[in-house]
């Protein structure tokens, strides 16, 4: 499988010459089942990276996919749940099905050869794949909420709201029941629309 890593473009030259030492390369640390495994991060597709990158052909056996929206979210805001999800998210690359995260991040857990590694030439199959990635994302979404009658109500109901917020023709109201609330949303007081959360 080929991926592509950030690189500092001083040091780039450098790799694809003497390969990537995994003991003196390792950009990132991670814990699995109770050990500290140093790393390489990389992506699927280049758009991610905002600097210079090369292509590297992995092992897929030997590399881990995880979820790097999670890790972002860990990073602004240093909130171990965050972390704790990053790493429950962490899965062999081999058994990683595509579309799983909005942007799966690879985690190369050897050293890479020289051999290994490349200048990218793109065609367009790096767009290919993340705009397949997206897709099959955005389906997997969109099952997850119509399965989660929870999960499903609140996106409603946050739609309405924002309707309710951008437009005059739009009003709602909120009915305690119970535990619950049923929201009513009408438009133009002509029709409504009933959710119970």
């Amino acid at each position: 499988m080929i991926i592509f890593i950030p690189v500092d473009k001083n040091e780039k030259q450098k790799y694809l010459t003497e390969g990537i030492d995994i003991n003196k390369c390792y950009n990132k640390v991670i814990g699995l089942a109770g050990i500290e495994i140093k790393c390489i991060s990389g992506f699927l597709t280049n758009d991610i990276i905002s600097g210079d990158f090369i292509a590297a052909k992995i092992d897929i056996n030997k590399s881990y996919a995880a979820n790097y929206d999670l890790w972002v979210a860990y990073t602004l805001t240093s909130n171990q749940e965050f972390n704790k999800m990053y790493i429950r998210s962490i899965v062999n690359l081999k058994k990683y099905m595509f579309g799983t995260f909005r942007i799966p991040e690879v985690l190369i857990t050897e050293s890479i050869p020289s051999q290994d590694l490349f200048e990218p030439m793109f065609n367009n199959s790096s767009k290919f794949i993340e705009s397949k990635n997206d897709e099959i994302y955005i389906n997997f979404l969109i099952e997850k909420i119509t399965k989660d009658e929870k999960i499903a109500n609140s996106v409603v109901i946050d739609y309405f709201n924002r309707l309710c917020e951008t437009t005059q023709d739009f009003s709602k109201k909120i009915i305690n029941k119970g535990d619950n609330k049923l929201y009513i949303f009408i438009q133009q007081n002509k029709w409504a629309w009933t959710i119970e959360d």
